[in-house]
């Protein structure tokens, strides 16, 4: 058995990488495509139903503010009706019955 000297190192060759052969490509013919012949259709507009308009509201036109000058203001006052069913009290002025 033969030893080897210490000071040789073993050194691996590097392989050079194998070139794979080109795969041959095959001319795949196209495929005939025949003409498809469609009847053809006729186009009808789509019926459209009106469309009812919602009626406008008249909007509100807010009371513009015054400024407030610091008296309240004026209600009306309801009439003043006479009741026919009392009789007349005068001027409210009640007397005591008379002694006797």
């Amino acid at each position: 058995m033969a030893a080897r000297p210490a000071s040789t190192p073993t050194r691996r060759m590097p392989t050079a990488p194998t070139a794979t052969p080109p795969t041959p490509r095959t001319a795949t013919p196209p495929t005939p495509t025949a003409p498809m012949r469609t009847a053809p259709t006729a186009t009808r507009p789509t019926p459209t139903a009106p469309t009812a308009t919602p009626p406008t509201r008249p909007t509100a036109t807010p009371p513009t503010p015054t400024a407030p000058t610091g008296r309240r203001p004026e209600r009306p006052r309801p009439p003043q009706r006479r009741r026919p069913d009392l009789p007349d009290q005068g001027l409210g002025v009640t007397r005591p019955p008379a002694p006797g």
